[in-house]
């Protein structure tokens, strides 16, 4: 008897001869969490199909494990209303437990590293070394698998030479390729040092600068490297990285993604995908012209948070009128205010007198937002502090601004849904990624730190090709902006997000990054400044960003 002709409650004996009958082996921990979910649908037998036609591009061999299985029973399992309802979450570096990936070279394969237990400790001397070597590792994977370097059967590939085996030779007339760390004079990689000359190079495309992984075309001569050109790492893209670490590890390290992608794949209606996030950097309410503007921006929303809101309501009551599933009604999703700071122009919270100054101001802030009645209700609310706030130590990350100074915001009585961030952080909006990092001063900091003019107009777009390239939202050299070396990792972009906004920038800006010829890329967005008026607004679903002022 074939287990999928018939609607009787199914045992592990018959999920395991289901799956062998067609070529596959179900692991015992993926059999009993299989039976347990299925055993509460009144049809076990018709989610099996849609199970094996989801799993098949997932394997990379005929055993099905519980990794495999685990996005997939959620997203079958989960209804939409569950999926709309954490349509938004925040990730901070200080989360636990927390992941990371790890290459290693010599295999040529990824790992998923847990991290469960926070270290916020001053890193010892060791600790650096080991942080670098696993950034360096993983850019050195995506040469590994770029097809300029990868071996192929029309090419050899471009091969790299180690810095070890530099020493004592020359170039006999052809370039070689180096990969390695920029650093004192030196392009450092796993195997040693070779002073490198850059007098050469005229320009780069985005900012480089000491402490930046660069792949360098040069002539050896003298035991040192002469640069010829010098590029960041090639960028990937988030499909080609799914491709290349394997989806193994992509399950493991972001199953919310692949829960997305699912939902997608099982033509789930999505409506509601269609957010807004509106975001305002510099938000200094010790201004008297801010308060005016806030008002007007809430203004500007209330009208569209109301519509939305009714509009849902009625759609709603019509859809289950006409017989259908509740659950499986797409909400409407009330934008979300990414607030960022800083909250005053100078600095209180060294002083007892300061410390009430600021509280009175977040209170003044929930008494505006408490105004519109829609948009206090319904809007979510994300708090990302700036530098003359509580909470800056001077070496990123920073956490989120304590609730103490908070509560006049938090507390409100009117206002509802407010989520004190990190900076940086990362707001998943329906399960894609999107950094936050509130950072005025970062194209200041870049140009000064550049040790070669960038080609073409110097703007955003070498800052965004800089910390996507080199895959750290923080690229720069320590003494510049210095990170705490333990949660370093936390700031690697080793799987690009779908957007990252910038609170940055005289004026706003947004655009795509990636590779030319490829529809998907990045949205990179920066803010401008509240305290001109300028704020902005992003459509996570259409990948798009208006700036706009008031």
């Amino acid at each position: 008897m074939d287990v999928s002709m018939t609607d009787a409650p199914l045992n592990i004996q018959d999920l395991s001869k289901y799956f062998k009958r067609r070529g596959l082996t179900l692991s015992g921990d993926a059999a009993c969490a299989l039976e347990n979910v299925l055993a509460r649908e009144s049809d076990p037998t018709s989610h099996l199909p849609q199970i094996l036609t989801l799993l098949r591009p997932t394997l990379t061999s005929s055993t099905i494990s519980l990794t495999h299985l685990t996005p997939i029973i959620a997203s079958l399992t989960s209804s939409l209303t569950d999926y709309t309802t954490s349509s938004t979450s925040l990730i901070t570096p200080f989360d636990v437990p927390s992941k990371k990936i790890v290459y290693h070279p010599e295999r040529k394969a990824h790992q998923v590293v847990t991290i469960n237990k926070l270290d916020i400790t001053p890193a010892d001397v060791s600790s650096k070394p080991s942080a670098w070597l696993e950034r360096y590792n993983n850019l050195l994977s995506r040469l590994h698998y770029n097809d300029y370097f990868r071996p192929s059967s029309v090419s050899k590939g471009i091969e790299l030479v180690k810095t070890c085996s530099a020493v004592g030779r020359s170039s006999t007339g052809n370039n070689v390729f180096m990969f390695g760390l920029l650093n004192a004079g030196n392009l450092e990689d796993d195997t040693g040092s070779v002073t490198i000359d850059l007098r050469n190079l005229d320009t780069t495309q985005g900012y480089v600068f000491e402490s930046c992984f660069v792949v360098v075309e040069g002539i050896l001569e003298n035991g040192g490297l002469t640069a010829v050109e010098i590029h960041h790492p090639p960028f990937s893209s988030r499909e080609q990285v799914v491709k290349n670490y394997g989806k193994d590890i992509i399950h493991s390290y972001d199953d919310e993604y692949f829960t997305y992608l699912n939902n997608e794949t099982l033509n789930i209606d999505t409506r509601h995908e269609e957010g807004t996030v509106i975001v305002l950097q510099g938000v200094e309410m010790d201004r008297e012209e801010t308060s005016s503007r806030l008002r007007k921006v809430f203004s500007g929303f209330e009208d569209v948070v109301k519509w939305g809101v009714e509009e849902d309501l009625k759609s709603f009551n019509k859809f289950v009128d006409e017989g259908g599933v509740s659950e499986n009604f797409a909400r409407y999703q009330p934008p979300v205010f990414v607030l960022m700071g800083s909250f005053t122009s100078t600095s209180l919270t060294h002083t007892s007198s300061g410390i009430r100054l600021y509280k009175h101001y977040m209170s003044v802030l929930g008494d505006i937002i408490s105004e519109h009645s829609y948009v206090s209700t319904h809007a979510k609310f994300v708090i990302v502090p700036g530098s003359n706030d509580p909470v800056n130590t001077g070496v990123l990350p920073w956490r989120g601004i304590p609730n103490f100074f908070m509560k006049g915001l938090t507390e409100h009585s009117k206002v509802n849904n407010v989520h004190l961030a990190s900076n940086p952080c990362v707001l998943k909006l329906f399960h894609r990624p999107c950094v936050i990092f509130n950072k005025p001063d970062i194209l200041t900091l870049f140009r000064r730190s550049a040790i070669l003019p960038v080609e073409g107009e110097d703007g955003f777009k070498h800052v965004f090709k800089c910390i996507l390239d080199q895959g750290h939202l923080c690229p720069l050299p320590a003494r510049v902006m210095p990170c705490m070396v333990n949660l370093s990792y936390t700031m690697r972009l080793d799987i690009p997000p779908t957007a990252i906004i910038l609170g940055a920038g005289e004026e706003g800006d947004s655009f795509k990054y990636g590779n030319e010829g490829e529809e998907e890329g990045v949205d990179c967005v920066v803010t401008g400044g509240f305290g001109k008026g300028e704020f902005v607004v992003y459509y996570p679903g259409r990948g798009e960003a208006e700036v706009s002022g008031v």
